[in-house]
């Protein structure tokens, strides 16, 4: 979720709930979820993630030493799902303000929901190209930013579009 948020982020609507399925009897033509859709499917597995994360079972598997992030540490990645929600509540803030301030509501419920130290936080190296730009993927082509109409870029500011701010400059 985290990853696929930013790819939402820049490109919108994506193939997501059919995606990489034709091996298990799926589709090699996917239907693009639109942003609702993927958001309310993100939802639902960081809610369900948390859920898992925060019944701190014994019989739940962990990575140790070969989670780079968190070294198995449950806690810290209960924290960093919780941290997703917000990121997802923000950006409905301007689509449906009740609900972006529900899902920070009960991320706020708990301490143990919040990074409160610079050690709880993740941060994730996209890479580079190798080239020298500003490729943040790793594929060694770059995202350049665009151009547009006066039109879209009205419909964009009315929206309250994220991706204009990874888009476009002035």
């Amino acid at each position: 979720v985290y990853m696929a948020l930013y790819d939402c982020d820049m490109y919108g609507s994506m193939p997501y709930s059919e995606a990489v399925n034709f091996r298990y009897g799926g589709t090699l033509t996917p239907k693009y979820d639109s942003q609702k859709e993927l958001f309310d499917q993100w939802i639902s597995e960081i809610d369900a993630d948390i859920k898992t994360l925060a019944a701190h079972k014994e019989s739940q598997a962990t990575l140790g030493d070969n989670d780079l992030a968190y070294n198995g540490n449950t806690s810290k990645w209960l924290k960093f799902a919780n941290g997703v929600k917000l990121k997802l509540a923000v950006r409905l803030l301007h689509q449906d303000r009740a609900r972006a301030i529900k899902l920070a509501e009960e991320v706020g419920a708990s301490e143990a929901n919040i990074m409160s130290s610079i050690e709880d936080d993740y941060v994730y190296n996209k890479g580079t190209g190798g080239d020298g730009g500003d490729n943040t993927y790793g594929t060694g082509n770059d995202v350049g930013l665009g151009a547009t109409s006066k039109n879209v870029l009205d419909f964009m500011k009315k929206n309250h579009d994220p991706r204009m701010l990874v888009m476009f400059t002035k």
